[in-house]
């Protein structure tokens, strides 16, 4: 496990701390280049799998594609500041394991996509984007976000990726960094949209 702190103490005095560090993105690109992947779909897979060189190899190409368009379509209504309650009905009721796999993985083209937008607004070249296949999109929600925005939603994703590690209910995390990212309360609206058993 990578939470120590979750163990037994006992048991952990028991046992060796063995630390590895994560295949680079760069390096699982490299291999799936070596595979005779084209360019930007081994950059695409890299990053979708945060270096994971067997979930790369065993993700569907159309469903990323589709992927990556609900993920589009989410954060230009998000930036946008247009109506983001379908994105949260969707995770409302979706089943648990479901919906925390794909929020991180929304929540990681989020993050390429704000990043993105501070390449290019400091200068950047379009070779350099994480999103080199979608100069078009990145140009738009540059337009539609600031510097600072962009820097503030990267800082909101992190805070998701880091509460959805810790196991906290993932709609409600969703529900809390569309909240703070347009300044207006969504939780209730994901509370309304959950089903109630009983």
């Amino acid at each position: 496990t990578s939470h120590t702190e979750l163990l037994l103490p006992t048991i952990v005095s028991r046992c060796r701390v063995l630390a590895f560090r994560p295949v680079s993105i760069d390096e699982t690109e490299r291999v799936l280049l070596d595979k005779g992947l084209p360019a930007e779909r081994a950059r695409t897979l890299a990053l979708l799998s945060r270096g994971n060189l067997e979930q790369a190899l065993a993700l569907d190409w159309d469903e990323v594609v589709a992927e990556r368009e609900r993920a589009w379509l989410a954060f230009r209504a998000l930036a946008a500041d247009r109506d983001v309650s379908p994105l949260l009905r969707l995770w409302a009721f979706a089943p648990r394991g479901a919906v925390r796999d794909e929020i991180i993985r929304t929540m990681e083209l989020f993050a390429a996509t704000f990043r993105d937008v501070l390449y290019v607004k400091d200068g950047g070249r379009p070779e350099g984007l994480l999103n080199p296949d979608a100069p078009d999109r990145i140009e738009e929600a540059g337009r539609l976000l600031s510097g600072p925005d962009a820097l503030r939603g990267l800082a909101l994703v992190d805070g998701v990726l880091q509460d959805l590690d810790r196991n906290l209910n993932a709609g409600l995390v969703v529900a809390d960094f569309i909240s703070r990212f347009t300044g207006r309360n969504h939780v209730r609206d994901y509370l309304s949209a959950v089903p109630t058993h009983g």
